[in-house]
């Protein structure tokens, strides 16, 4: 049985993996500028040329599931998988990590909505998601408060609009210790963080020391691109039993 897995959501790299061990011969599509750790089965990087190269790639490798596990920021993989999967009339089935759940957590639809929750809670904010997937010039109109910038690429940050008063640290969007989450809040004053909702678990640490301080988390929901009847699921092991 062949496989086609649209990578770039967090956990990709374990559905991979689980797949080619249940026998599935796997072809992993990685986009332009995500980085995916896959060891197991084929993989094709760069661009894929939009819904008809995808849909091209179906066919010549003769595929018979289609498992978009994009970014769940990335619209236009989604939208791009969607269109190749009807094209050819390949099974679809779609993985969207479950979503962050804390009670400090306030959920907007923005980055623009994110900023104007933050004004109102803090004056050292964090923010912790990447400038591919939230415009960050949704931040500038805020002259008072101190942006703290998270930069596993610091010359992509640096490279756009930036409020009049930020910090730019660089090095992991998350850090694993969750004693060093601690004392990076500490060290730099942090009073609300600002997320965008991946699901990714190595978000957990930062978002627990914050949870545990008290600290407003406000999380930038993920965008709906799928069509209604695209069949959606949140575990690993259920697009495994599905399949």
């Amino acid at each position: 049985m062949r496989v086609c897995v649209l990578g770039g959501a967090p956990y990709a790299e374990e559905l991979v993996a689980q797949l080619h061990s249940g026998g599935w011969a796997v072809t992993t599509v990685v986009p332009e500028n995500v980085v995916v750790n896959v060891v197991h089965g084929e993989v094709v990087t760069g661009d894929f040329g939009g819904p008809a190269g995808l849909a091209m790639l179906l066919r010549s490798r003769r595929i018979e599931v289609f498992v978009n596990a994009a970014h769940p920021f990335d619209v236009d993989s989604h939208c791009a998988a969607e269109e190749a999967a009807r094209a050819t009339r390949v099974p679809f089935v779609s993985f969207a990590p479950k979503p962050w759940d804390y009670p400090t957590i306030d959920i907007v639809g923005s980055a623009v909505e994110a900023a104007q929750t933050a004004r109102r809670n803090g004056h050292y904010i964090l923010v912790a998601a990447s400038p591919r997937w939230v415009d960050m010039e949704a931040f500038t109109s805020d002259t008072e408060n101190l942006y703290v910038f998270r930069a596993p690429h610091e010359r992509l940050v640096r490279s756009i609009r930036l409020p009049s008063r930020y910090r730019v640290l660089p090095g992991p969007m998350f850090n694993p210790d969750a004693r060093h989450e601690n004392d990076m809040l500490t060290g730099h004053q942090i009073d609300c963080v600002i997320v965008a909702d991946t699901g990714a678990p190595a978000a957990q640490p930062l978002l627990d020391a914050a949870s545990r301080r008290g600290i407003p988390i406000v999380m930038i929901k993920r965008p709906r691109v799928l069509s209604r009847d695209v069949l959606v699921m949140d575990s690993v092991e259920d697009i495994v039993n599905a399949i």
